[in-house]
């Protein structure tokens, strides 16, 4: 593929770094996913999501940046993984929206979500080992639904994760949160420890219903799933 290193389209070329206004980043969609559609320029939207969505300190530790280094050396202490491999997405990493019922609207610290991704295999199995050994569970009556909203939600959980797995990701808080299932159950402490830290540095009460953690198999298939999010934004 002969690629013309000396060609920056204007869209891309002056959007602000790290948080763009609302207006630049639509045009830069537009044009990115037009490009995306000739294989001979599709790197630039993987271009864009490492830059703006995968470096740099997130909006929500603007003010507070080496907060956000910190926590993922917590995190990668916790999971045995590498820093690099974790990072936010969503609002909360670029100060807006960009589900497209909600852009522009903008982040706001205890009522927007604070969404990390992971990418690792190791952390990925194993989640899915706690997810299908919760799901035997479900479906052999072994573990049953309490609260409403885990009425409304197992069955749909069971039937729609399987999915998102062989897409090569999934969502912690999609399995129940038991000791039995022990990767799963690990996040509950790390999810509070978080809070307290944001809680010391930012200085403001914080659900552990608004922390998320998506988790990954490799990076091809993170990015599979980004340039899906951004067509749908478009």
């Amino acid at each position: 593929m002969d690629i013309d290193y000396y060609k920056i389209e204007s869209e891309l070329l002056y959007l602000e770094y790290p948080f763009p206004s609302p207006e630049k980043l639509r045009r830069s969609f537009d044009c990115l996913l037009i490009l995306n559609d000739d294989t001979s320029e599709s790197y630039k939207l993987e271009e864009f999501i490492r830059l703006w969505l995968t470096e740099g300190a997130p909006y929500v530790f603007k003010e507070v940046p080496y907060l956000y280094e910190r926590i993922r050396s917590y995190l990668a202490g916790e999971l045995k993984i590498f820093p690099k491999n974790i990072f936010m997405i969503g609002s909360g990493k670029i100060g807006m929206s960009l589900d497209p019922q909600k852009f522009p609207s903008k982040f706001c610290l205890g009522h927007s979500d604070l969404d990390f991704t992971i990418v690792d295999m190791r952390l990925f199995d194993k989640l899915c080992e706690d997810f299908l050994a919760w799901k035997n569970d479900f479906e052999s009556g072994k573990q049953e639904p309490k609260e409403d909203w885990e009425k409304k939600y197992w069955p749909k959980n069971a039937e729609s994760v399987p999915d998102n797995i062989k897409r090569g990701f999934i969502d912690h808080y999609k399995i129940p949160a038991y000791p039995k299932y022990k990767t799963r159950y690990k996040f509950i402490r790390i999810i509070l420890n978080l809070i307290r830290m944001i809680e010391i540095y930012i200085d403001h009460r914080f659900s552990d219903k608004k922390i998320s953690f998506r988790v990954y198999k490799d990076w091809r298939s993170f990015f599979r799933q980004m340039e899906i999010n951004l067509r749908q934004f478009k």
